[in-house]
């Protein structure tokens, strides 16, 4: 059996999101079972898996202690005392320029990544307590991939990784980024519009000019910013978002990426304000 009181990072979410998140080992089927027979509570009181908790709530899990393993990672997080080029930060966010090179989070434990690199230096700086917290620990609000350099947002609590990733999901927060691809031009100026495919086991995206089974639509639009012998500098928005989106529709029109760099644009109140 345990007991959670719910603090600040841990309130404005879901029960269930809150379980799953806290004790990782706990099969879901399992814990929407223990709600359907109010084996978990709470203040005492029957529950459902969509209530959001609030600040001084108690959760009492009437489930064998050995089913609610805590993320020890997430405990005693990987520090990596490494530098981190900060361009803002304030008490709810930072921003960080991600180098290329550096994966934004791990594909595997103890390499090297920037949510690490971030957590360490909170840690450090107090601003981050992993024992204080069940459910949350700082996360990023984009991402970039491992040879993509650029600014990236880390939320500091939960309320600000709601509202952050509320103003992503809005087009608040516009995502514009600059890269050198091969060739040259016709057209300053184009939206694409191509049918996306994930090949998962190869990690490897592919785009096609008519949809098939299985395909989602994406949009890209580049503007040409300069153009060499037998190479261009490009400044693409994303209209839509899937995984190598960038680099395989630019291939795909026979353009593919040499080098790229993403930067984010706040675009609140319809004022522009490069971060």
């Amino acid at each position: 059996m345990k007991s959670c009181v719910i603090k600040k990072n841990d309130s404005g979410q879901r029960l269930n999101k809150f379980i799953q998140k806290s004790f990782p080992s706990l099969p879901k089927s399992l814990m929407y079972k223990a709600i359907r027979k109010k084996n978990i509570k709470i203040n005492k009181k029957r529950c459902y898996a969509k209530d959001i908790l609030s600040v001084g709530d108690i959760v009492d899990i009437y489930i064998k202690d050995e089913l609610l393993q805590e993320n020890l990672n997430s405990k005693n997080p990987k520090i990596f005392d490494k530098n981190l080029k900060i361009v803002y930060q304030d008490e709810n966010m930072m921003i960080v320029d991600k180098p290329v090179g550096l994966k934004s989070q791990p594909d595997r434990q103890g390499e090297d990544n920037l949510i690490d690199r971030i957590n360490g230096y909170l840690i450090k700086k107090g601003d981050y307590v992993p024992e204080n917290e069940k459910s949350f620990r700082p996360a990023l609000c984009n991402r970039l991939d491992r040879n993509t350099g650029g600014m990236v947002i880390a939320a500091k609590n939960f309320k600000a990784l709601q509202n952050i990733n509320m103003l992503i999901n809005k087009r608040k927060i516009l995502k514009i980024y600059t890269c050198f691809v091969e060739g040259n031009f016709r057209l300053d100026h184009e939206i694409l519009v191509g049918w996306w495919t994930k090949d998962e086991k190869n990690r490897k995206a592919k785009i096609t000019q008519f949809e098939r089974n299985g395909a989602k639509k994406v949009i890209t639009e580049y503007f040409v910013l300069e153009q060499f012998e037998n190479k261009s500098k490009l400044k693409i928005i994303l209209h839509t978002g899937r995984f190598h989106q960038i680099r395989a529709h630019l291939a795909h029109i026979g353009h593919p990426i040499i080098g790229g760099r993403g930067s984010i644009l706040d675009y609140m109140d319809g004022k522009i304000i490069t971060l």
